[in-house]
């Protein structure tokens, strides 16, 4: 054991010598060339690793770059949605559909002969416009509503007195009849058949016996009424337009 301990300090001693020996053999200026090769290598390690921690921040400011852009992004598409949500049709508006025309028609009347009164018909013109309007409203596939509404503006039945000029005296187009008429003193009278009548024969009614100047055709394919005090309850078509009368009852104060 102490022989071998005491060949390792020799090896030991041997290597120092050695070094020793070798830095004593270098000269000043060699020893100068070799500090300033590894200065230079140094600062060269150095300048790498600036332009790498350059590169690395610059790297980073354009990821924090496009980060704030596609947070600014979504902003504005957020807020673009809830725009577009503020501004959206309603579900249930996307359910109905609406539809409808407007229709105009132009009626002359010309060399017309004289009525019975032996007073002659002037010719004349006259303009009339139609307009109808609808909605539908789908439920499903199954399921679906839909409301028509439609003004209509005669045909006159009188005029002035005088009976519509297009009308026969009792033509062959018989239904249950309806019309209002106004009579001298400015009051209306709102009329319907008992019976299917003719367009010449119900103008007659309001001319002759009601005496009106004037009088309007409302229909007559879906004429109804509903009068509980005469026990009359026309059952018929689905109705549009319905015209109700109310009777004050005593003492009430009048309508405005």
């Amino acid at each position: 054991m102490h022989v071998r301990r005491g060949w390792v300090c020799l090896a030991v001693v041997a290597c120092v010598g050695y070094a020793g020996l070798g830095h004593a053999e270098m000269s000043t200026e060699e020893r100068l060339r070799a500090l300033e090769s590894a200065l230079r290598k140094a600062q060269g390690e150095i300048e790498r690793l600036r332009g790498e921690i350059q590169q690395q921040k610059a790297i980073s400011q354009g990821a924090q770059t496009q980060i704030e852009e596609a947070r600014k992004v979504t902003e504005d598409q957020g807020k673009k949605i809830e725009e577009a949500k503020k501004s959206a049709v309603p579900d249930w508006a996307k359910k109905v559909s609406l539809f409808g025309d407007v229709r105009m028609r132009h009626e002359g009347f010309y060399h017309q002969p004289a009525d019975k009164g032996g007073s002659a018909v002037t010719a004349r013109n006259r303009e009339r416009i139609r307009a109808r309007i609808g909605a539908k409203a789908t439920f499903s596939d199954e399921l679906s509503a839909t409301i028509r509404l439609a003004t209509q503006s005669g045909p006159m039945l009188v005029i002035d007195g005088r009976i519509h000029p297009a009308f026969s005296p009792d033509g062959s187009s018989r239904y249950v009849r309806n019309g209002v008429g106004i009579v001298p003193d400015g009051r209306p009278r709102f009329v319907i058949s008992d019976d299917s009548v003719s367009l010449g024969k119900f103008a007659r009614f309001f001319r002759d016996q009601l005496k009106c100047n004037d009088a309007l055709f409302f229909d007559g394919a879906v004429s109804a009424l509903w009068d509980p005090a005469a026990g009359r309850r026309d059952v018929t078509k689905p109705l549009g337009p319905i015209i109700v009368v109310f009777k004050p009852s005593a003492g009430s104060a009048p309508r405005p």
